[in-house]
């Protein structure tokens, strides 16, 4: 049950933090394609991830293997980390 919290947070917080950002640059008037793909795209890993939790039977079904889960956890922390850190925002 933990690796299936750990892998479907990881992906909520990676698309949170690429809403965020998109916005901030829409907010900053930098309205170019990357901007909207941003958040459409944070949207969507959050979308999926809430359809996946409510929907499905047996959501650790879905969830890969250890290497994977770990690697996602990882990379949601990195990402996290890069946009405190150097917050790629336009002003």
């Amino acid at each position: 049950m933990f690796k299936v919290v750990l892998y479907y947070a990881s992906i909520v917080v990676a698309g949170g933090l690429f809403a965020v950002l998109g916005i901030a640059n829409l907010n900053a008037r930098v309205v170019d394609p990357g901007s909207v793909m941003m958040v459409l795209g944070g949207i969507g890993l959050i979308a999926f991830a809430g359809y996946r939790l409510a929907t499905a039977d047996d959501p650790a079904r879905h969830v890969p293997t250890d290497g994977w889960v770990w690697a996602i956890v990882v990379a949601a922390v990195l990402f996290s980390a890069w946009t405190v850190l150097f917050s790629p925002v336009s002003a």
